[in-house]
């Protein structure tokens, strides 16, 4: 009959135990990031900003707002009522971007909140920036953008994929404005 050494039997058990060590966190990584994930990565139309009542055209300041986890609750219902209370013009913009679908899997909400993030920014530049004439200019002054909890990671990303495609659109702007204040554009 065959039989394995003691020392050939030692060198399996420790290679499965090894490779089960090394494998689960792999998985684990892989699976966040989506990899296993059978669904569309596209993002719902309700992710997507809402239009504001005088067009966007006449936007000078804007405010995002990304909730955790939870979705919306009384604390970003009583945030976002704060905000519209301390609206002083027409002319401020005020939204919460509804990510719940995304933001309920803990294990993934980080990735899909960053994907969700690039996309408000991308949009955002679009119909603020990229859907005038030559003749008109955006009329945004501020963009404040807030993250609570995990909607931290779809605000982060909001910012810089904002700063980045404005850079691309108005480098000499960016950096005019730069070395003026000493400070980061927006």
């Amino acid at each position: 009959s065959t039989c394995l050494s003691m020392n050939t039997r030692r060198k399996l058990i420790l290679g499965g135990i090894v490779g089960t060590v090394a494998a689960v966190p792999i998985a684990g990584e892989a699976y966040s990031r989506g990899a296993f994930s059978r669904q569309p990565t596209t993002t719902s139309s309700k992710e997507d900003l809402k239009e504001p009542e005088t067009g966007w055209s006449e936007v000078k300041h804007a405010t995002i707002v990304f909730h955790g986890a939870g979705g919306q609750d009384q604390y970003t219902d009583e945030l976002m009522s704060k905000l519209k209370a301390v609206q002083s013009t027409s002319n401020d913009y005020h939204t919460i971007v509804d990510w719940s679908d995304s933001s309920s899997n803990i294990l993934q909400a980080s990735f899909k909140g960053q994907r969700i993030g690039r996309k408000v920014a991308s949009s955002l530049v679009s119909k603020c920036f990229l859907s005038k004439n030559d003749k008109e200019e955006s009329q945004l002054e501020s963009l404040h953008v807030v993250g609570i909890s995990v909607g931290a990671f779809a605000a982060d990303s909001c910012v810089t994929e904002f700063k980045n495609q404005l850079a691309r659109l108005m480098p000499k702007a960016a950096t005019d404005d730069q070395s003026r204040s000493g400070r980061d554009v927006f």
